[in-house]
């Protein structure tokens, strides 16, 4: 198994993890597990939803026999004063690979709807999760990670164009190339219209990240 190092992750890190392996094992696991994930009417915020989630993504995964375990909402520390930078909401971790070597999943509300009224989100998905990527707050040293976006409303056609076009908007701070360093659907996630792959060029080292946008009305139960 490949080591990090301050520069990146190795070779066989990379080949144990993307383009497919891990990460393409995860992405399709929480695809698979939404489709038949039900929640109660009254929750609607981020945090309990990916609180469930996590939950059945554990079942899931037992019931495969996969060596995995997850911990969600896990901290980011400075390294060097040890303050709290932010949080990951999941992070995958494979039994064979050291505890360094996770998959790191963002997830956030798009199409919210509030009192003060309708509310797209994508800002926040790229300004709030992807950019994390990109700047390497997140999954620092390692090649590849994900983000789900919960559509409140399932109107995913309407989110993912959204998403994509703050995406292309952002592609400087964002450290991608061009418009070609967005593709779609992902890699990973063959046939999910609402997918996609993003090429970020960070400091250490190429990454990608996976995306995902899932709808929730249709998943609320009573």
């Amino acid at each position: 198994m490949g080591r990090l190092t301050k520069h990146g992750s190795s070779s066989a890190l990379r080949r144990a993890l993307f383009p497919d392996g891990f990460a393409g094992e995860v992405m399709n696991l929480i695809h698979d597990t939404w489709q038949t994930f039900t929640m109660h009417r009254t929750v609607r915020h981020e945090e309990p939803i990916t609180a469930l989630l996590a939950d059945e993504l554990v079942n899931e995964y037992e019931k495969r026999g996969w060596p995995w375990f997850i911990i969600p909402e896990v901290p980011v520390t400075d390294a060097t004063f040890g303050t709290q930078l932010a949080r990951t909401d999941i992070r995958f971790f494979h039994r064979d690979f050291k505890q360094r070597i996770s998959f790191v999943v963002e997830c956030k509300r798009l199409h919210v709807r509030t009192d003060s009224g309708f509310k797209h989100l994508a800002d926040e998905y790229v300004d709030e999760g992807l950019l994390r990527f990109a700047n390497s707050r997140y999954a620092e040293g390692l090649p590849c990670g994900g983000m789900v976006g919960y559509v409140m409303d399932n109107e995913v056609d309407k989110a993912f164009n959204r998403v994509k076009t703050e995406i292309l908007q952002k592609l400087p701070a964002l450290k991608m190339k061009n418009a070609q360093a967005l593709r779609h659907p992902s890699l990973v996630l063959k046939g999910r219209p609402h997918s996609a792959d993003t090429a970020h060029q960070r400091k250490d080292g190429n990454f990608l990240v996976h995306h995902l946008l899932v709808g929730v009305r249709s998943r609320t139960g009573s």
